[in-house]
């Protein structure tokens, strides 16, 4: 979680010490840091799910005592998908492709962005295209990669944080 220290006076800021309340939270600040006036300086908190209070001590707030922020930080959950459920258990004509939308989403990457494959149920890579901003996926299902009888297509869809999740049709 980037924490932005901000320097609004005219002397250099000295930050001598940062602490944070959850012990399973931790600064990435080489210290003491100091912050030029007018300027400003980043530093990285390396975070669990959960809320913590982060306290900067300075050479402006000897008195006042530190300057506090409370932060939340959530977990990345896997994407979100669902494949058009008017083709679960569906008969398939043989000789036809099929079109197969699914609804994809996530809770920090925008939807175009999640890495997306399709693949039948031999295991073979049906499609690897993206899906298009609103999270619509769609890829055509060839005549020529299905054969007469049960079989079945999955979707996988994976996050920038290797959050992973695979959902699974089945049609005739």
């Amino acid at each position: 979680i980037p924490v932005t220290i901000t320097n609004t006076g005219t002397g250099d800021l000295v930050v001598s010490s940062i602490t944070i309340d959850d012990e399973s939270w931790a600064h990435a600040a080489e210290l003491p840091l100091t912050v030029a006036a007018g300027s400003e300086t980043v530093v990285q908190v390396l975070a669990t799910p959960g809320t913590a209070t982060v306290s900067v001590y300075s050479n402006t707030n000897l008195t006042t005592g530190p300057a506090q922020v409370t932060l939340t930080a959530t977990a990345d959950q896997a994407p979100a998908i669902a494949i058009d459920e008017m083709l679960e258990g569906a008969t398939l004509e043989v000789g036809d492709d099929v079109d197969v939308t699914a609804q994809i989403s996530d809770d920090l990457d925008q939807s175009n962005t999640l890495s997306i494959t399709w693949r039948d149920g031999n295991g073979a890579v049906l499609s690897t295209q993206s899906s298009n901003a609103s999270g619509e996926a769609q890829m055509v299902w060839p005549s020529s990669e299905r054969s007469a009888g049960t079989q079945s297509l999955e979707l996988i869809v994976s996050d920038s944080c290797g959050n992973t999740v695979a959902t699974q049709i089945t049609v005739c």
